[in-house]
């Protein structure tokens, strides 16, 4: 079964849980708990062209992924769960497409992987 993408609720995904501004282990935690349960895991920005191009062809391929839209959260959220993302891959651009808890890339990693039959392996 596919997963559009969704934003996670505050309960779940634990980015709520101070009132201001989540803490960097919080957001850590939120990253490897994501990576760690589900096989594809998509963080992006509605907006953003090669995110909604990478979930579409994620849908297309019926993949089950999970998906943060980070541009959906507290603008201090997202911060917090970018500095993460970039610390933990080098990597600064969205999308960014985890598989089987390591990163694949962006959306042309993604394209590539599928030509040359890399993906999912």
């Amino acid at each position: 079964m596919r997963k559009a993408c969704i934003l996670l609720p505050p309960m779940l995904c634990m980015l709520t849980l101070r009132k201001h501004s989540i803490a960097h282990n919080d957001a850590i935690g939120v990253v490897d708990k994501l990576l760690l349960e589900n096989r594809v895991v998509l963080f992006t920005k509605s907006r953003c062209p090669p995110c909604k191009t990478a979930k579409l062809i994620l849908n297309n391929l019926n993949v089950s992924f999970q998906c943060v839209e980070m541009d959906k959260m507290p603008e201090q959220e997202e911060e917090e769960l970018r500095s993460v993302l970039k610390e933990k891959t080098g990597q600064t651009t969205v999308p960014y497409v985890f598989v089987d808890g390591k990163l694949l890339g962006g959306c042309s990693c993604l394209i590539a992987s599928i030509q040359n039959g890399t993906f999912l392996e």
